[in-house]
């Protein structure tokens, strides 16, 4: 897997804006030039606040605290900042973000046996594999964004791909926190309108598995 397929700075934010605005850029701007300040208080607090004005479901919910169901996964969004490293931990975040998308899909579409042996074993089946099985379900700029995603930025966040031996060359795995704040987002969102899809009411979603 080459350099040039993983998505650039620009392209993530242009992603961002075209979903939610300058405004959204804005903030994810602010909350790493407040981390790395070390005002990590500060930082998930100016995360928390716009995360609140996305509605449903959110970091700004976690409280510190693992919630449940297919919102477990935002608990490790937030625990970067609880522990005072959010820069060095960008793709943690973004795995975390991620890994939410991946729980609702298995809730928008229900695995079959086969596919719930296959998914209990290792990494399960990956987010590309999930959004293909229901892509007749979801609104075509929902599968597209959500397919860039997948392909661009969370198998380089995910697997440890570190082809950047050049002297000042950021390895392939490696994202800003600015850009992990900016894929969080990016997820919220797609989230939200897959949430609606589910036809699920938000605290069944709270407790399933």
């Amino acid at each position: 897997m080459s350099r040039e397929n993983r998505a650039t700075r620009e392209e993530i934010f242009s992603r961002l804006r075209e979903l939610l605005g300058d405004e959204a850029i804005n903030v994810s701007n602010r909350v790493y030039r407040l981390a790395l300040e070390k005002n990590y208080e500060a930082s998930l607090s100016e995360l928390k606040e716009y995360d609140v004005k996305l509605g449903g479901v959110g970091v700004y919910k976690s409280e510190g605290k693992k919630m449940t169901g297919i919102y477990r996964a935002f608990f490790y969004v937030e625990l970067p900042f609880v522990a005072k490293n959010a820069e060095e931990d960008s793709r943690d975040i973004i795995e975390a973000a991620c890994g939410y998308l991946e729980a609702l899909i298995k809730r928008v579409r229900r695995l079959s046996f086969v596919e719930k042996l296959k998914d209990s074993y290792k990494d399960g089946i990956p987010l590309g594999g999930l959004l293909h099985k229901v892509q007749d379900l979801l609104p075509p700029n929902v599968f597209d964004t959500a397919i860039w995603l997948n392909k661009k930025v969370y198998v380089f966040a995910k697997h440890n791909y570190d082809f950047g031996d050049d002297e000042g060359i950021a390895p392939e795995h490696y994202f800003e926190l600015d850009e992990a704040v900016a894929v969080y987002f990016i997820a919220r969102v797609l989230g939200i309108e897959i949430e609606n899809l589910t036809k699920k009411a938000r605290n069944e979603l709270l407790h399933s598995q």
